[in-house]
């Protein structure tokens, strides 16, 4: 039978994940570009605020428009399909200079 004693090394603690947005300040009215990649997974997704979905290890993709600050959200499946501490991204509106 199986000795599963020595299996209590968690394989997430070799998962290497990261998420960038670019531009982190950006006009309303305007899309950014979310990059994310991770290793030692199985399966991967981001999730943003305004509904924006996508799966995938890694991947770039352009946000729809954004009108408010949303945050995208990056979660993934480690290699035992245990999940992964998510990481996250803060897209925030730049402020609006208007001249009087």
């Amino acid at each position: 039978d199986l000795d599963l004693a020595d299996d209590n090394e968690s394989s997430a603690e070799f998962v290497v994940m990261d998420i960038s947005a670019s531009p982190v300040f950006v006009q309303s009215g305007n899309s950014v570009v979310i990059t994310w990649s991770a290793s030692e997974v199985n399966s991967c997704s981001v999730t943003g605020t305004n509904g924006d979905f996508w799966s995938g290890i890694s991947g770039s993709q352009n946000t729809s428009i954004i009108f408010e600050s949303e945050v995208y959200t990056f979660t993934c499946l480690d290699v035992e399909d245990h999940a992964t501490t998510p990481q996250s991204v803060n897209v925030t509106l730049a402020p609006i200079f208007q001249e009087f």
